[in-house]
Parts: structure tokens; C-alpha cells; sequence
């Protein structure tokens, strides 16, 4: 009779912790997909990152551009005058 019972608790037992493994498998999926979406998110924050970059870059050299460009239009002037 002991016996039995003891089968039955190990029985029990392993149930509960096959129904545990199954949650846990669950929870590793949600999981892996959250850090699967969380990376594809920071390579877009990073792509647009070095969009702004870019941007910023290219208005600095624009600015830069129209002010040598001021200055020789302004040198020319005093030259030719």
C-alpha cells in the first residue's frame, strides 16, 4: 500500500513538473520574441540616429558652402570695385 502512494506522489509530481517545463517552454518563446522585436526597434532607432547624423552633417557643409561662398562673392566685389 506505501508503495502505491509513493507511485502516486511521484506520479503527481511528475505531472506538476512537466506542466511546469510546458510554462516555462511558453515563457522562453514570449521571451525570445519581446528581445527579437526590442532589436528590430534599436536598429531603427540606430538607422535613424545615423539619418540625423547624416542630416545634421549636410547642413553643416551647406552653411559652410554659402559662407565661402559669401566671402569670395564679398572679396570679388572689393577686387573689382
Amino acid at each position: 500500500m506505501r508503495r502505491l502512494t509513493l507511485k502516486s506522489q511521484a506520479d503527481d509530481l511528475e505531472a506538476e513538473m512537466n506542466d511546469i517545463r510546458k510554462r516555462l517552454t511558453t515563457q522562453q518563446k514570449e521571451s525570445s520574441g519581446i528581445q527579437k522585436s526590442l532589436t528590430a526597434l534599436e536598429i531603427k532607432l540606430e538607422q535613424k540616429r545615423a539619418d540625423r547624423h547624416s542630416l545634421l552633417k549636410s547642413c553643416k557643409v551647406s552653411a559652410f558652402s554659402r559662407h565661402v561662398l559669401i566671402i569670395n562673392a564679398l572679396t570679388y566685389l572689393n577686387l573689382v570695385a
